[in-house]
């Protein structure tokens, strides 16, 4: 073989390994670089949030649509807010009110202090078609709506959930599942 045949094969070899490698390093942050430009990375998640929204049902999941379902909310402040609390519950078609508010505010809430929310509805079965129904509560504070969200569902293993990686479909419930999905 010639001394430049040997060359050509040695650099192609030393290129597509030097590629296989870049493409094989693991994904590392790149925070060194942003806080070596004086710029602090955005941090997000349950640290930070205002508020923690919990939906769960009372007794259970009826078996029928036209059984009635009592869902149970409890909205507690993390972080002080300067107005009050406004809460809206949003039910998806199908789903009437049977009793309870769908929307009202909560006045002088304080950090740490529970309010516990309830409303009875028809059109929610454990076997029927999936339904989520959501409580939004939120204040307004510096021109901006800060707040947060409970979600309740009868059919918790077909919900997505949102992890580190995004949003993936759960596989099976637990027993805490059961009792809503807390965000």
């Amino acid at each position: 073989m010639s001394i430049k045949k040997l060359i050509l094969i040695s650099f192609i070899g030393i290129m597509v390994g030097g590629f296989i490698s870049l493409l094989l390093q693991p994904n590392e942050p790149k925070r060194k670089i942003a806080s070596g430009l004086g710029v602090k990375p955005l941090v997000q998640g349950k640290m930070h949030r205002t508020m923690d929204v919990l939906v769960e049902p009372v007794g259970g999941i009826p078996d029928r649509e036209d059984q009635d379902l009592t869902l149970r909310a409890s909205i507690q402040l993390l972080q002080p807010v300067q107005g009050d609390l406004v809460y809206k519950w949003h039910l998806p078609e199908g789903v009437s009110l049977v009793s309870g508010q769908l929307e009202d505010t909560l006045q002088k809430l304080q950090v740490n202090q529970v309010a516990t929310l309830e409303i009875t509805v028809q059109g929610v079965a454990r076997l029927g078609e999936i339904r989520h129904i959501t409580l939004h509560a939120f204040a307004e504070e510096s021109g901006g709506r800060i707040g947060g969200a409970g979600l309740f569902t009868n059919m918790p293993e077909q919900t997505f959930v949102k992890d580190e990686s995004g949003f993936q479909q759960k596989q099976s419930a637990s027993k805490s599942d059961l009792k809503g999905i807390h965000f």
